[in-house]
């Protein structure tokens, strides 16, 4: 019996509805690995410090925030480790932001992929934040000695850091998504993104503490910037004096978690016509 040419083709495709394919996206896990790993080659190469760079950007980030904002603004208050809380804060922010301009730029970086095969288009974005991902574990090892040098032992909250590193990069994913999906039609949107990341910087606790410097009264307002609950729990995993607050933690969480979906169904609608805009 002969067999009908065509018979066992398959055509594949961007999916028709608004769902997140997860199957597809681990069968892809592959893929994935290899373009955060030639991410993160092409990131250090040529360079002479190489990967020290995930050190001395948060360290001269804490060094920098403790002496304008400590010192001079003085925000330190009557903390003795306000270097250290200073430190939490600058770590989980550049995860955020590389996070989050690793995702607006992703497709542009992988045009020529986008245009040739198909592949789950959000793998570029997941890359991005798994190059991320590896500058914030460099981190965490600096934290280690910083802590050590300040006879400072983690408590059994230290167990929740993963998570916390999980939902910034969720928080980063979110708009990432919608700004990636815009950026491949209007390129203005790469250029607006730093400028937004510099305001971000210092509308996020990061060179402060919530408790300390914002009015209790306040606080659910701007717990609408997902980094708020995101910043608070790091320092509260590792600080036994932090505080994190019930109700501003659930504010910045729902917000984190609508852009987050809100991000992906329209990543994955917009995804059908990349390959003609880009």
């Amino acid at each position: 019996m002969s067999e009908t040419p065509g018979q066992y083709e398959r055509v594949i495709g961007p999916p028709r509805g608004l769902g997140l394919d997860i199957g597809e996206l681990w069968a892809c896990r592959e893929l994935l690995a290899a373009l955060a790993k030639r991410s993160i080659l092409a990131r250090y190469k040529q360079t002479v410090m190489g990967m020290l760079w995930a050190v001395v950007r948060p360290v001269a980030m804490m060094g920098l925030g403790t002496l304008v904002f400590g010192r001079l603004f003085g925000l330190s208050g009557d903390s003795e480790r306000y270097s250290l809380a200073v430190l939490a804060g600058v770590l989980v922010w550049l995860l955020f932001s590389q996070c989050l301009t690793g995702c607006v730029n992703s497709l542009v970086t992988g045009a020529e992929m986008v245009r040739k095969v198909y592949f789950p288009r959000l793998i570029l974005p997941a890359s991005a934040c798994a190059t991320a991902l590896v500058d914030f574990l460099v981190g965490v090892g600096v934290l280690a000695v910083v802590m050590a040098a300040q006879q400072h032992g983690p408590s059994l909250r230290a167990l929740t850091l993963p998570l916390w590193a999980m939902l910034a990069v969720i928080a980063a994913l979110g708009p990432g998504l919608w700004l990636a999906a815009l950026n491949a039609r209007y390129r203005d949107v790469m250029h607006v993104v730093p400028f937004l990341i510099n305001i971000g910087l210092f509308v996020s606790p990061v060179f402060y503490v919530t408790s300390a410097r914002v009015a209790s009264s306040w606080r659910p307002l701007y717990a609408l910037n997902p980094m708020v609950a995101v910043i608070d729990g790091f320092r509260w995993a590792i600080l036994p004096d932090a505080v994190l607050s019930p109700l501003p933690l659930a504010i910045s969480l729902a917000v984190a978690a609508v852009l987050f979906v809100s991000g992906v169904m329209f990543f994955q609608y917009m995804q059908r016509v990349f390959a003609d805009v880009i």
